[in-house]
């Protein structure tokens, strides 16, 4: 009897230690995942809050391990921001040389970066640091989007991230548009009413006035030909 009873404890025992073992592999499975996750390598744009005037933002990176080189594009709202420049980044205390940076249209620019030819850097700092100019009104906003990023470390294999973006906010209270002025209509002064000329009246033989009857350009050439005649007459007698 006490033989068989020690059979079952052992096979309890061993059913238990399966069970335990299970349960322990199943929460590794789910746990395994999210430490992947923490593992991989963060790249966030890291820009102020609140904006005027020029600004930096910095494209952070965190944890990276042997990195030689990369690139990466951000876009913004060209309505309220603009890049005027891209600086050299820093990582671990090592500066981390812009290689060559340009827009890739009006609203994206692609930046690119590397270390020197067989040099690498690991540890926490920033890849880029991007110069804007506001151009919007107080209020503004834009969102600061990374794409297309790539890492590279020192044998040329892919370094896997997690890319970022960030907002910005022109600082100020948002200005409402400035109201239309009302043009009010000019008022078009009445002309005064000219007296009409009354005609210089005459008397008549029958007592009646009458009007004074207007010479004529005719009756002047009449008399111009008339007096001419009289002058030429008097030269021929003489």
């Amino acid at each position: 009897m006490r033989v068989k009873r020690r059979k079952k404890e052992k096979t309890k025992t061993k059913k238990r230690s399966l069970v335990e073992i299970a349960i322990v592999c199943s929460m590794l499975l789910v746990a395994l995942p999210g430490i992947a996750a923490e593992q991989n390598v963060q790249v966030a744009v890291n820009a102020p809050a609140q904006v005027e005037g020029t600004f930096d933002a910095t494209i952070d990176v965190d944890r990276i391990m042997d990195f030689n080189s990369g690139q990466f594009d951000l876009s913004f709202n060209s309505r309220v921001v603009n890049v005027t420049d891209v600086k050299d980044g820093e990582i671990n205390g090592e500066a981390v040389p812009i290689f060559m940076w340009g827009f890739v249209d009006t609203e994206t620019v692609r930046v690119l970066v590397s270390m020197p030819m067989g040099v690498y850097v690991s540890g926490s700092g920033c890849l880029a640091e991007v110069e804007f100019e506001t151009k919007g009104r107080s209020g503004d906003k834009s969102n600061l989007d990374i794409s297309s990023g790539l890492l590279v470390d020192i044998e040329a294999k892919e370094i896997e991230a997690v890319w970022y973006g960030g907002e910005i906010r022109i600082s100020g209270e948002v200005e409402e548009p400035a109201p239309m002025p009302t043009i009010a209509p000019e008022e078009t002064p009445l002309e005064e009413a000219t007296p009409a000329v009354k005609p210089t009246a005459t008397p008549t033989t029958d007592g009646k006035p009458t009007s004074k009857p207007k010479s004529s350009g005719f009756e002047a050439i009449l008399a111009i030909a008339v007096m001419s005649g009289i002058a030429y007459t008097l030269l021929r007698k003489r």
